[in-house]
C-alpha cells in the first residue's frame, strides 16, 4: 500500500542539506579561461589607452551666481564618482579632463551656495559644447529643483536605478533612511515612525516573516563605497515552542536580516542611489538590490536643522570647510534623536546619536592621488522600560547598540595617461557594542535546575515554581573590508570599452560575551527544551574574497546605438583554496544591455534589458545557531521535605551542523524602455518628458529561515525501592523502562523560495510653466510568492503528549502569495523667486490580494515513532486507512483577502525664509481618509491607511563662514 519508505524528510534532518560540492574543478577552469581572455583584451587595448584621445575633449564651462549673475571663483567641480576635480579660475571658468562618451554626473559646490548636481552626456564624436551653471545660496531658490527620485540616472549601472539627492531628502522630512524608499515606484507612504526595526523590501511585498528577512539580507547597504555588514549580529533568542519557529527575541534585534536602517540619520545622507535591477559585479553579497549611500562630506556653512513631529524630535548639526583640491576639505555632522511612539505609552521609546567626521585631502602628485577618510559614531536605545505600576511581572525589555566604523578611500590617475587609467582603493573596519536584555516574572511547576553541558546523567536540584528572569545578550560584531579595483579605458574595432577588475576581502567575527543568565532562574522553556549561556566569542568567523571582471562597451551597430555592461564575479566563502570553500563558492555573471534603436530620428528613446545572477552567504546567526540542549526526567521523587526528595536528570546535546550551507541565490532579468526627452531634438514635442517602464522577474532559492525539526531520545524512566525518613529514597540500579521520548526544536534551513514579477512605471511631464506646476506619475504592480519548501510535520502529534501518537502527518510544502498594484500622482508647485516649493501626492493602492498556497488537509507522507518517513500515493491520502492524518483547516484557509482601491493625499510645503532659515511642514492623509475593511479570512475589520500626521523642519544656515 505504501511506497518509499526510506524517503527523507528536510525537517527531520539537523540543518539544511548539501546541494554542490565545495570544490568545482570546472568552475575554476572557467574561471581561468575568462581571466586569460580578459587579460589579452587588455593588451590589445593598451594602444588605444596609451595613444588615444578620450571621447568629445574636455568639459568646460563657467559657474554664475544665480541671484547676482557673477562669475564664481574659487567654485569645486567635478565627476561625481571622483573624489577630486577642478576649481573655477578668478572668471569662473572651469575644465574638466576629457571622459568616456556616454552619461555621467556632475557635482558643483562651494561655501555659501547649494551644492548643485547636473546630468551630462558627453558626446562620441566632437567637441563636448560648453556648460554655464548657476549656483544658488539655497536649493529652494533654484528653478526645476527637484524633490522626488530621479529614475535612470545611477552612476554607471544600466539596470533599473533610482537617485534621491539633498535636496529631495530635506523636502520629504525622513526621521531615517527606511522613509526615503517611497519615493521608489510601486512603493507606498507611511508616516514617519522610529517604533520597531526597519529593514528593506525593494520589490519583494511583505508576505511571511522568512521571506521578508531573506529579502532584507539580500539587499546590500553601502556607505561611502563600503558595506554596511550585519552578519556578525547574533542578537537572537531561544524561542519557546508555543511559539513559531519565526519568531522574534523579546527585544529589537534584525540578526538574520539587513542593519537596522533606522541607524542611519536622513541628516547624514548626500545623495542616495538605489540599484533594483542587475547591478554591476562590483557589488556583492546581494539578491534583492542594493543601495549606494554617501555621506556629507565637503565644504558648507555651519547649519542647524531641527525636525518636530507628535511622535519624534531631532536636531542635527552640520559644517565644512576647504575644497579638496588645493588644501584639505573637512565636515562634521552630529544628530540626536528621540522618538515615542505612543504618548500614552511613556515607558517605551528610542532613542539614535550620531557623529560623522569626514576629511578629503588636497590633490597630491600633480592632482592624480587622492585620499578621504571618514569616522562614524553611534549610539541607538529601543527599550520599554518598567512600569512603574507593574509591581507583579516587573517587565522590561532593551536593545543597546553602540558602535565605531572609519573608512579608507583614495584614488590614483596616472597623469600621463589622462583619465584612461584609474585606481581605487577602499578599506573599511567596524566595531559594535550590543546588548539587549530582557526581565519578566516566570511561573511554571516545579520544575529541575539544569546545569550540564554535555551529554549526562546527574542528581539535579528543583528550582522555585516563580521567580525573576533577567536575561541578557551580549554582542560585539567586527567587520573589516578591502577592496582594490583598478579600471581602463580605450577602444578597439571602433568600439570604447572601460575594463574594470577588482578584489575583495570581507570578515565578520563575533567577540561578544553572549547569551547571559543565571541557570538558577532561567528563561520560560518547556516540552523538556534546555536553555544554557553561550559565548559567542568561540563562534568562528566569516570570511569572503571575492574577484571580478567587468567590460563596459559602447559603439555602434547596424546604425544603432549600443551599450553593454558585462562582468563575471566568484565568491569564495570561508576559502579552503582559491577555488574552493567551506561554504562554497558562487560564480555570478550577469549584464545590462541599452540600444538606441534610431540615434538620428528618435535619440531619446532606449530599449533596455539585464540578466544575472546574484548570491549571500548566510550569516553567522545561521551558519553556526549553537547548540540545543534536552533535560529529560529519569526520576521525580518531590517530597514536602526538601532532604527526602530526589530528582535524577540526563542531558542531551545536539550540536546542529552547517555541513553544506551555502550561498543562497536570486536569477533577476528585466526589460523595458526608457524616453530621455533632453535628447530629442529642440523643437520636439516630448523634449520635456521623461518616461520609463520596466518588466522585472526575480527569482530566489535556498534562502535561509527556521524550520522546526523533532528529534527523539531514550529516556531511561527509575524506580523508587525504600523511602527512609529524613534521607533521599533508594533507587533500583537498573532503569524499570525504557521510554522514547519526543521534542522538538528550531534549526536553520535554506528551504525558502520567493519569486517576484512585476511592472514599475515613471513619467516626468515639463513643467508648465504658467502655473509653475510639473506633473509626475510613479506606478508599480508587483506579484510575490513566498513558501517554503519542505514539507511540513505535525510534530505535536508527538511532543507534548504523554502518549504520544504512532504516527505524525508530512504535509506538502505551503506559502503565501500577495499582489499589489499601486500608482502616486505628484503635482509639484515652485516659485523659485521666493524660495518656496509645494508638492501634493495622490497615491491610489488600486488593488491589494494575498493568500495562502499549497495548504491541503491530505498528507504526502508521515513519520513515524521510529523517526521513519513513509510516502503516500494522493489515492492513499484520501482513503480512509489514513484518515486520522488528516488535518482540520478552516473554511476560509484558502479564500483570498481582496481589498478594494484606496487612495490617500499627502501635502508638502518647503519654503526659504528671511535671515538664511528654511521651513518645511509636511501633511500626511490630509483628507483622513481611513475607511474599513470587512476582512474575508477569519473575523473582524481592518482600518486602512496610516493616521493623519503631521510634522514641521527648521533649518537654520550661518553666513560667512570660512
Amino acid at each position: 500500500m505504501a511506497s518509499n519508505p526510506t524517503r527523507s524528510v528536510p525537517a527531520l534532518a539537523p540543518v539544511g542539506s548539501v546541494r554542490v560540492a565545495d570544490h568545482d574543478p570546472v568552475g575554476a577552469r572557467f574561471i581561468v579561461c575568462l581571466v586569460r581572455s580578459w587579460l589579452l583584451l587588455l593588451l590589445l587595448l593598451v594602444p588605444g589607452i596609451l595613444a588615444a584621445t578620450p571621447d568629445g575633449g574636455p568639459l568646460c564651462g563657467l559657474v554664475r551666481d544665480a541671484d547676482e549673475g557673477a562669475l564664481l571663483p574659487g567654485v569645486l567641480v567635478r565627476w561625481e564618482d571622483q573624489q577630486g576635480g577642478v576649481l573655477t579660475d578668478a572668471q569662473g571658468r572651469f575644465c574638466l579632463p576629457a571622459r568616456q562618451a556616454g552619461e555621467h554626473r556632475l557635482r558643483v559646490e562651494t561655501m555659501g551656495f547649494a551644492p548643485l548636481e547636473r546630468s551630462v552626456r558627453i558626446p562620441a564624436e566632437g567637441p563636448v559644447p560648453e556648460m554655464e551653471l548657476s549656483l544658488a545660496r539655497r536649493a529652494l531658490e533654484l528653478p526645476g529643483i527637484q524633490v522626488l527620485a530621479e529614475e535612470g540616472r545611477g552612476g554607471g549601472s544600466s539596470g533599473s536605478t533610482s537617485r534621491i539627492d539633498r535636496a529631495t531628502i530635506e523636502h520629504l522630512q525622513a526621521s531615517s533612511l527606511a522613509d526615503l524608499f517611497q519615493l521608489l515606484p510601486g512603493q507606498i507612504s507611511t508616516n514617519p515612525s522610529l517604533a520597531g526595526a526597519r529593514q528593506p523590501l525593494l520589490r519583494q511585498l511583505p508576505t511571511t516573516a522568512a521571506a521578508g528577512r531573506a529579502a532584507a539580507l539580500g539587499t546590500a547597504l553601502v556607505v561611502d563605497g563600503a558595506p554596511l555588514s550585519n552578519a556578525a549580529n547574533l542578537q537572537t533568542d531561544l524561542t519557546i515552542l508555543n511559539a513559531g519557529p519565526e519568531s522574534p527575541p523579546p527585544f529589537s534585534s534584525t540578526a538574520g536580516g539587513a542593519p537596522d536602517l533606522r541607524r542611519i540619520s536622513p541628516d547624514e545622507i548626500e545623495s542616495l542611489e538605489v540599484i533594483r535591477g542587475v547591478p554591476s559585479v562590483r557589488h556583492g553579497e546581494v539578491t534583492a538590490g542594493a543601495i549606494l549611500l554617501r555621506t556629507r562630506i565637503g565644504a558648507r556653512e555651519p547649519e542647524v536643522r531641527t525636525r518636530l513631529n507628535p511622535t519624534l524630535f531631532d536636531i542635527s548639526g552640520t559644517a565644512g570647510g576647504g575644497d579638496g583640491v588645493e588644501r584639505s576639505g573637512w565636515s562634521a555632522t552630529v544628530v540626536y534623536t528621540a522618538s515615542q511612539n505612543d504618548p500614552r505609552q511613556p515607558v517605551e521609546g528610542y532613542d539614535r546619536g550620531t557623529v560623522n567626521l569626514a576629511w578629503r585631502s588636497p590633490e597630491l602628485a600633480g592632482g592624480t592621488l587622492r585620499n578621504s577618510l571618514r569616522l562614524q559614531a553611534f549610539r541607538t536605545l529601543d527599550e520599554r522600560r518598567r512600569d512603574p505600576d507593574d509591581f507583579r511581572q516587573q517587565r522590561e525589555q532593551r536593545a543597546l547598540d553602540r558602535g565605531v566604523r572609519a573608512t579608507l578611500s583614495g584614488e590614483w590617475e596616472p597623469e600621463r595617461l589622462n583619465d584612461r587609467v584609474r585606481f581605487t582603493w577602499t578599506a573599511s573596519g567596524s566595531v559594535e557594542d550590543q546588548e539587549g536584555s530582557y526581565q519578566s516574572l516566570v511561573n511554571r511547576s516545579i520544575s529541575p535546575i539544569a546545569t550540564a553541558f554535555s551529554d549526562t546523567t546527574m542528581v539535579a536540584e528543583y528550582g522555585p515554581s516563580e521567580y525573576l528572569n533577567r536575561t541578557t545578550v551580549h554582542g560585539r560584531p567586527i567587520h573589516a573590508y578591502a577592496r582594490v579595483e583598478g579600471e581602463a579605458r580605450g577602444g578597439l574595432g571602433g568600439w570604447r570599452h572601460r575594463l574594470r577588475a577588482g578584489l575583495e576581502f570581507r570578515h565578520d567575527e563575533n567577540r561578544g560575551d553572549g547569551r547571559r543568565f543565571d541557570l538558577a532562574t532561567p528563561p520560560r522553556k518547556n516540552y523538556s527544551v534546555g536553555d544554557r549561556p553561550r559565548a559567542y566569542s568561540d563562534v568562528p568567523a566569516l570570511q569572503i574574497i571575492s574577484a571580478y571582471l567587468e567590460d563596459r562597451l559602447s559603439g555602434s551597430l547596424l546604425g544603432r546605438e549600443v551599450e553593454l555592461e558585462a562582468g563575471l564575479r566568484f565568491d569564495n566563502v570561508n576559502p579552503r583554496g582559491p577555488f574552493s570553500g567551506q561554504f562554497g563558492t558562487e560564480l555570478q555573471p550577469r549584464g545590462n544591455l541599452q540600444i538606441i534603436p534610431a540615434p538620428d530620428a528618435l535619440p531619446a528613446l532606449a530599449l533596455r534589458a539585464g540578466a544575472g545572477r546574484l548570491a549571500k552567504a548566510p550569516p553567522l546567526a545561521y551558519l553556526f545557531p549553537g547548540p540545543r540542549y534536552f533535560d529529560l526526567v529519569n526520576l521525580n521523587y518531590y517530597h514536602p521535605d526538601a532532604a527526602q526528595r530526589l530528582l535524577i536528570l540526563t542531558t542531551r546535546v545536539v550540536e546542529p551542523s552547517n555541513e553544506g550551507a551555502r550561498s543562497f541565490t536570486t536569477r533577476k532579468v528585466e526589460g523595458g524602455l526608457s524616453w530621455r526627452g533632453a535628447r530629442s531634438p529642440v523643437g520636439h514635442p516630448l523634449r520635456g518628458v521623461d518616461a520609463h517602464l520596466t518588466l522585472f522577474h526575480e527569482r530566489t532559492r535556498g534562502a535561509y529561515g527556521w524550520d522546526r525539526a523533532l528529534v527523539s531520545f531514550p529516556v531511561e524512566r527509575f524506580q523508587v525501592l525504600e523511602t527512609p525518613a529524613g534521607r533521599p529514597p533508594v533507587v533500583a540500579p537498573d532503569p524499570a523502562r525504557v521510554d522514547t521520548f519526543f521534542t522538538a526544536y528550531d534549526v536553520p534551513a535554506p528551504t525558502w523560495a520567493y519569486d517576484t514579477r512585476g511592472l514599475e512605471l515613471t513619467l516626468d511631464l515639463p513643467e508648465w510653466s504658467a502655473a509653475r506646476t510639473s506633473l509626475s506619475l510613479t506606478g508599480g504592480w508587483f506579484r510575490t510568492r513566498a513558501r517554503n519548501e519542505a514539507p511540513t510535520i505535525d510534530v505535536w502529534a508527538f511532543v507534548g503528549s504523554s502518549r504520544p501518537a504512532e504516527r505524525a502527518g508530512v504535509y506538502p510544502s505551503s506559502g503565501t502569495r500577495r499582489e499589489r498594484a499601486t500608482t502616486t500622482l505628484h503635482l509639484i508647485h515652485r516659485v523659485p523667486e521666493v524660495g518656496m516649493v509645494l508638492t501634493g501626492s495622490l497615491q491610489t493602492v488600486w488593488w491589494d490580494r494575498d493568500r495562502a498556497t499549497g495548504i491541503t488537509p491530505y498528507p504526502e507522507g508521515f513519520v513515524d515513532r521510529a523517526a521513519r518517513v513513509t510516502s503516500l500515493t494522493p489515492e492513499e491520502a484520501r482513503s480512509e486507512a489514513f484518515r486520522d492524518l488528516r488535518r482540520t483547516l478552516p473554511e476560509t484557509a484558502g479564500v483570498e483577502e481582496r481589498r478594494p482601491p484606496l487612495p490617500m493625499l499627502n501635502l508638502r510645503l518647503s519654503k526659504a525664509l528671511p535671515a538664511g532659515l528654511e521651513l518645511s511642514f509636511f501633511l500626511n492623509n490630509a483628507l483622513s481618509h481611513r475607511p474599513l475593511h470587512e476582512r474575508r479570512r477569519g473575523t473582524g475589520f481592518e482600518r486602512r491607511n496610516p493616521p493623519l500626521f503631521f510634522g514641521a523642519e527648521v533649518t537654520g544656515r550661518v553666513g560667512g563662514w570660512r
